[in-house]
C-alpha cells in the first residue's frame, strides 16, 4: 500500500474505535451528541448511503490522527 492510500483509508466505526483506544459504543455516543452542538467529541465522521435508506458511517485515518493530535494538547 502507497502513503497516499493509507491517508485515504476509511474505517468502519468499531475500526476506528479500535484505533483511538476507546468502546466503539463511546464512539457513537459521541457522535450523536456532536450532531446538536457540533461540540467536538468525536473525530470527523463521513456519512454516505448504501442503497436507498441504509446509512454507512466511516472516518477517515487522517481525521482520526487529526483528533488524536489535537486531544494530546487539550
Amino acid at each position: 500500500m502507497t502513503d497516499s492510500t493509507v491517508m485515504k483509508r476509511v474505517l468502519k466505526p468499531a475500526e476506528a474505535a479500535e484505533y483511538i483506544g476507546v468502546p466503539a459504543n463511546t464512539l457513537a455516543s459521541w457522535r450523536y451528541l456532536d450532531r446538536g452542538d457540533g461540540g467536538g467529541r468525536s473525530p470527523k465522521w463521513i456519512k454516505s448511503r448504501n442503497g436507498a435508506t441504509q446509512k454507512c458511517i466511516g472516518y477517515r485515518l487522517e481525521a482520526l490522527d487529526a483528533w488524536l493530535e489535537e486531544s494530546e494538547s487539550a
